[in-house]
């Protein structure tokens, strides 16, 4: 049997020194706050604690049920059940969510059930032992307002060998799908095909993106594909190992809805980086050039300050660089505007970045 012990509050309490305080023995706990029921809890020897119903009861402040709480010596705990039931102002049950020795854990349905003021279900979760888990089916799933989501999950991991592990639908009765991501151990992960996939309603491709081992990623081709809803490209984004990157060929380029090229930026390591040319270049939709800037490891250059070009100024120039940067720079001077010797003068820069990193 439990003692009865009513207690009166005009303010903060603290239930974790109401336990420290009946300590001994089996006590129940009405809490009153000014003058209103608010809790019920039900100690054993300072522990929340009962076999027969929830050892923790809530009211709101119309004294309306809110809250029940089953525990078994301190622990959140019920094996026929939920062990936390929360209500919503219509009286109607807000979320169920079923523990066993303070785990989230279930083993034969969700162990979290959200749900909406009309009773709809707003979101389920698998647990077992305290991990998201279910190798039955999605681990997760949110049904929203205008769209729903599954996330599959394999001892709390994002997993899934066979299929996206997260769907986003935009309707899912009819499985109009939004997006698809394909995760192998908690990291984005495809082999030899998009790991993440974006859809439009009409279920035309928006964009594809390939990961390896959770980095941006692919060796031959972009790792990034952007689409308008007429099914022409955007863009194209090349990276390797989640930097913009490629060897000789813009990394990035950008496409106006007709097709024609609206811009291409070179990239080396995830910098502006070009020897040979300008490593940023705008078209107007007709194809003229509107602008282009010269960059060397993300750093831009201005080549007309170089007005003297002559061969014997070049060689100084040459003679005179402390860098590989420097020596680019006169590479690119090289490239863009120099004609005559060009090869020769290309040779000699090549041999001065092999004594550089000979150094």
């Amino acid at each position: 049997m439990y003692n009865v012990i009513d207690l009166f509050f005009n303010g903060d309490y603290s239930i974790y020194n109401l336990a420290k305080k009946y300590n001994v023995g089996m006590q129940r706990l009405n809490i009153y706050l000014d003058s209103k029921l608010q809790k019920v809890l039900y100690l054993k020897d300072g522990k929340l604690c009962r076999e027969d119903g929830p050892a923790w009861i809530e009211f709101s402040i119309d004294n309306n049920l809110h809250a029940e709480r089953y525990y078994i010596n301190g622990k959140l705990h019920r094996e026929d059940g939920p062990a936390v039931i929360e209500y919503n102002i219509n009286g109607g049950i807000e979320s169920e969510t079923y523990f066993i020795n303070n785990c989230y854990h279930r083993e034969n349905g969700p162990a979290v059930i959200e749900y909406y003021l009309n009773g709809d279900i707003k979101r389920k979760a698998y647990y077992v032992n305290g991990l998201r888990h279910n190798e039955n089916g999605p681990a997760i799933i949110e049904y929203n307002n205008t769209e729903t989501i599954e996330s599959f999950y394999i001892n709390d991991k994002r997993h899934r060998e066979n299929g996206p592990a997260i769907i986003e639908y935009y309707n899912y009765d009819t499985k109009c799908i939004k997006s698809e991501l394909y995760y192998i151990n908690d990291q984005l992960h495809r082999e030899n095909e998009p790991a993440w996939i974006d859809y439009y309603e009409d279920g035309k491709l928006k964009r594809k993106l390939y990961y390896m081992n959770g980095q941006y990623h692919k060796n031959n081709g972009p790792a990034g594909i952007y689409y308008y809803k007429n099914g022409n490209i955007s863009h194209k984004l090349y990276l390797r190992y989640n930097d913009v990157h490629r060897i000789n060929n813009p990394a990035i380029i950008e496409y106006y809805e007709n097709g024609n090229v609206m811009r291409e930026e070179y990239f080396k390591d995830d910098n502006f980086h070009r020897e040979d040319g300008p490593a940023v270049i705008w078209y107007h939709e007709n194809g003229n050039i509107e602008f282009k800037h010269y960059y060397i490891h993300g750093k831009e250059v201005d080549l007309s300050k170089y007005v003297d070009i002559s061969y014997n100024k070049i060689i100084n120039l040459i003679n005179k660089c402390k860098n590989d940067s420097s020596l680019l720079e006169i590479k690119l001077l090289i490239n863009v505007k120099v004609k005559k010797n060009k090869e020769e003068l290309l040779d000699l820069i090549q041999s001065q970045l092999i004594m550089f990193k000979l150094m």
